[in-house]
């Protein structure tokens, strides 16, 4: 008899469900499909593509991302084989094959889309299979090699802000089963079944399948106020520098009616009366009988005014919140005279450990989506799977590794083993025999 648990409602017995099959929901905010988690309208579907466009375009935000993308792309990456017998080695160098080197996009270029995830919380990657027979005029199927197996002919990302809609099954504990993509140029929509999709998210809570944790949320108000003060510090700098002009017209065109227009006019050249196209005035000379222009322009203010707000101070301060949020915060260290060597340290260390969590995930997603779907299709045995492993992102000082060493050896330690690990980590040359 299949095991049971009972299940209660305001404590009345109602009926009994195995244990073997879901029951109740996550209780992700979902309506036809589309996330509703978010509470801030800004980044609610309807607002949440331009909010990411518009954050990526400042400066520091593409800086910190460029950081992130650029210390990931230069992290070694390798297949771990299963076992020491010849065929888990073998299909160990298939692995290298099929991700590192026979399909269309660099690998690089494709972690590169993988990491789109940290904007936009996720990235689908299509996984596009090809028989490995050959040359061949099409690219698509065109391989390096003639064995007749199965591999990987295209990995590509589909754009997050193309994403229409998922396939949510609520009925078996909110299973994904792909999304409805939406051609925003071609007009065209496109099913995408769950099962040609790896599916990358920095974070999966309720399985949301869009991950639910961009690492631009964080930094959004301080960038939304951000980009506020600096209109304000535009609008500041321009008054500084021109001043705030001042037109003096006759009282009766600001009281008659029918000088309604004249005096718009001259309204309209108040406000836009800047060093460009409005730096030069024709005024008439007409006096009073006092001997006083009936029209004149004074300028008050003007170069150096004072302010009795900092505001480029305040946009320092959100631009450290900025990085804060997205644990850049390193890039500033020593500006200013800010931070000491020994607190860069510090604060570089945390920034890798990030990193590795998003190399872990990467990896991860290889592993538990892509690599048993190869196996599947060529047949191969499950014992026999490699797994993708990834390096490091921060490295050692050399004197660092020579002191370790040294004291290991001293303490009878037997370090001929490490030699290979320790040239990949200084950066020396492998012995050819070393080499894969």
């Amino acid at each position: 008899m299949a095991d049971t648990s009972l299940i209660t409602t305001n404590g009345q017995r109602t009926e009994q469900h195995t244990p073997y099959v879901a029951y109740g929901t996550t209780g992700l905010k979902q309506f036809g499909g589309r996330i509703a988690e978010e509470y801030l309208r800004a980044w609610k579907s309807g607002q949440k593509v331009k909010t990411i466009q518009e954050m990526q375009s400042d400066a520091v935000i593409a800086a910190s991302l460029l950081v992130y993308e650029m210390l990931i792309r230069q992290v070694s990456w390798d297949f771990e084989a299963a076992g020491p017998d010849n065929v888990a080695q073998e299909h160990a160098a298939f692995a290298r094959e099929v991700w590192f080197q026979d399909h269309q996009t660099a690998w690089t270029n494709v972690v590169s889309e993988i990491l789109t995830m940290l904007s936009w919380g996720f990235a689908p990657l299509q996984m596009v299979l090809k028989r490995r027979s050959g040359e061949n005029r099409d690219p698509d199927l065109h391989s390096q090699f003639s064995d007749r197996r199965i591999g990987i002919g295209q990995l590509f990302l589909h754009g997050q802000e193309t994403v229409d809609h998922w396939f949510i099954d609520t009925a078996h504990g909110g299973r994904l089963e792909g999304f409805e993509q939406m051609d925003l140029y071609g007009g065209g929509r496109y099913a995408i079944a769950i099962d040609r999709l790896l599916l990358f998210r920095t974070r999966v809570v309720k399985g949301n399948p869009e991950g639910g944790a961009s690492i631009l949320r964080g930094a959004y108000l301080p960038w939304y106020h951000k980009k506020n003060y600096d209109v304000l510090q535009g609008i500041g700098i321009e008054r500084d520098t021109a001043g705030l002009h001042v037109i003096r017209v006759p009282k009766v065109i600001m009281e008659d009616t029918g000088h309604v227009a004249i005096y718009d006019a001259y309204k309209k050249m108040a406000v836009n009366l800047r060093n460009d196209e409005q730096a030069g005035l024709v005024l008439p000379s007409d006096r009073d009988d006092q001997g006083h222009l009936y029209y004149d322009v004074e300028r008050l203010g003007g170069v150096g005014a004072a302010s009795r707000i900092d505001i480029g101070k305040a946009i320092e301060q959100k631009n450290l919140e900025i990085l804060l949020a997205m644990m850049t915060d390193v890039l500033i260290v020593g500006h200013e005279k800010i931070g000491s060597f020994a607190l860069a340290s510090s604060k570089t260390s945390l920034l890798s450990t990030a990193l590795g969590s998003i190399l872990d995930i990467i990896t991860e997603g290889i592993n538990r989506q892509g690599m048993p779907r190869l196996w599947r299709v060529n047949g191969f045995p499950t014992e026999t799977m490699p797994h993708m492993i990834h390096g490091d992102v921060e490295y050692q000082s050399l004197e660092e590794v020579a002191n370790f060493i040294l004291r290991l050896s001293q303490a009878g330690f037997q370090v001929d083993d490490l030699e290979p690990e320790v040239r990949r980590r200084t950066g020396f040359p492998l012995r050819v025999e070393e080499r894969v």
